[in-house]
C-alpha cells in the first residue's frame, strides 16, 4: 500500500512538472522578446542621429594612403569605399553594382 502510495505522489510531482516547465519556458521567451524590442528602440534613435548630418560621417573617414588599395583616379570627385568578402554569397550579388558605380562615376 506504502509503496502504491509512493507511485501516485510521484505521477503527481510528474504532472505538475510539465505545466510548469512550459510556463517558465514562455516567461522566459517573452522576456527575451521584451528586452530585444527595448534594444532595437535604442539603437534606431541612434541610427537616425547618424542618418542626419552624412557630410559629419564622411569627415570621420581617414585620406586615402599608399597601403589603400584603388580602383580608379585618388582624386575623384566621388569616392566609394566598399568592404567586400567574395565568398560571401550576398558580397557576391553586390559585386557587379559596386563595378557598374566605379565604371559610371
Amino acid at each position: 500500500m506504502e509503496k502504491e502510495n509512493n507511485i501516485a505522489q510521484r505521477a503527481k510531482k510528474r504532472d505538475w512538472l510539465l505545466p510548469a516547465s512550459i510556463l517558465a519556458a514562455g516567461l522566459l521567451i517573452a522576456g527575451s522578446l521584451v528586452w530585444s524590442t527595448g534594444k532595437k528602440v535604442e539603437l534606431a534613435g541612434q541610427v537616425g542621429e547618424n542618418e542626419e548630418d552624412p557630410v559629419a560621417l564622411a569627415e570621420n573617414v581617414a585620406p586615402i594612403s599608399d597601403e589603400d588599395h584603388v580602383w580608379g583616379d585618388r582624386n575623384a570627385k566621388v569616392k566609394m569605399i566598399v568592404y567586400t568578402d567574395l565568398e560571401c554569397p550576398f558580397c557576391q550579388t553586390f559585386h557587379p553594382e559596386v563595378k557598374a558605380a566605379a565604371e559610371a562615376y
